[in-house]
């Protein structure tokens, strides 16, 4: 086995500036990316936090915080000095809400207060057939019916599997997913859906008859729908419908008054009224549609294994944690629910780790009891 030794190396402040800056922007090259972390290795023992292993590769993996310098000119490194003790490169302090590990010399994280083991959420749905009967789609290589199956993709991922030419015609079949659950399915025209944990599918055995395809959307879903321009591609949810021929995108429905999709690819109408081109947004809240350019991969953060939040309140962070962890929460004071919080973590973390960083940032005090996250704020 070869051993690389590498000497320390020096840096100029413009130096660092830039690595940071390019790291934080993702733009770093492996080389660059390697200096960054030889420099922050070899700072001086005085300027350096003592860190378990496991958090050191948490914070490495996991974390990947993002620098806010809309309103802030003053150089990053310059930013970061008087941090510098207390953190590693990944943890760049811009504002208050960011997630960061702030971490005085000798002073221990704070620990998440947990009493069972919670777990993220995996591939779990139940399948019902057209004549009512309930299976729980929990295995691979599985024949249920017909034509359809159960299958493990490549990375592993359970999917569903309508064949073309599946028989079944007029009937419908419903897939839905539990808190803590996800599921890949494939419809019979090679079209795909993703659903989110506490979602729900119905769909057609056979998509190939009627000059529609046409399915019904509860929760979440992430859809690659297969090209056909003769027959249109119709997605319904609560308050708003959504043609497609052949594209993808998200639609979020977990809130009744307030329907959100999010183009990726291709083009779609929303309620027979508003087109939609990439990298655009629909909210549709009562009779009105608000269309909005956002950056997407905000939107479909789950899909890639991440909890994204930018400016996003408490209260909607905790509802995407008790949904994929299967747990429910509960708030000692209604203020609490409404503290803002920017940063990324994987979704496969442990939860108290996701919540240990919502708590190093601000009064936050949470605690695990009976499957129940209890906030509290001092």
């Amino acid at each position: 086995m070869q051993h690389h030794c590498v000497s320390s190396p020096i840096m100029n402040d413009n130096t660092i500036d830039i690595l940071l800056e390019k790291y934080a922007n993702n733009t770093c090259s492996e080389q660059e990316r390697m200096l960054l972390e030889l420099w922050i290795e070899t700072l001086p023992e005085t300027d350096k936090v003592i860190l378990s292993a496991e958090q050191k590769q948490f914070l490495w993996e996991q974390l990947d915080t993002k620098i806010s310098s809309s309103n802030n000119t003053t150089p990053i490194y310059r930013r970061l000095k008087r941090y510098l003790p207390y953190v590693a490169a990944v943890l760049i302090m811009s504002m208050a809400t960011l997630f960061v590990w702030h971490i005085r010399t000798g002073e221990q994280v704070t620990q998440v207060k947990i009493a069972d083991k919670v777990v993220p959420g995996s591939d779990q749905a139940t399948l019902t057939l057209a004549d009512g009967r309930k299976i729980e789609l929990t295995t691979d290589h599985s024949t249920l019916a017909s034509g359809i199956t159960i299958r493990k993709t490549a990375d592993g991922q359970l999917k569903y599997v309508v064949q073309k030419g599946a028989t079944g015609k007029g009937e419908y079949n419903t897939i839905e997913t539990p808190r803590g659950g996800q599921f890949l399915i494939e419809l019979s025209d090679g079209s795909e859906v993703t659903l989110n944990a506490a979602s729900s599918l119905r769909f057609p055995i056979d998509m190939t008859e009627g000059d529609l395809r046409k399915v019904e959307l509860k929760g979440e879903g992430y859809f690659a729908v297969a090209k056909d321009k003769k027959r249109p591609f119709i997605v319904q949810s609560n308050r708003q419908e959504i043609k497609v021929l052949g594209t993808v995108f998200n639609v979020n429905t977990y809130d009744q008054s307030n329907s959100i999709t999010t183009l990726l690819e291709g083009k779609i109408q929303i309620n027979n009224q508003k087109i939609l081109t990439p990298g655009q947004q629909a909210q549709v809240k009562g009779q009105d549609i608000i269309i909005s350019q956002v950056d997407v991969e905000d939107f479909v953060d789950w899909k890639n294994n991440e909890f994204v939040f930018r400016d996003e309140s408490l209260q909607s962070i905790l509802n995407r944690v008790s949904r994929w962890y299967n747990v429910d929460v509960q708030y000692a004071k209604e203020g609490s629910r409404y503290i803002t919080f920017s940063g990324k973590i994987s979704r496969y973390a442990e939860v108290e780790k996701v919540l240990e960083l919502l708590q190093s940032t601000s009064t936050l005090k949470f605690k695990i009891i009976n499957r129940t996250i209890i906030v509290n704020q001092n």
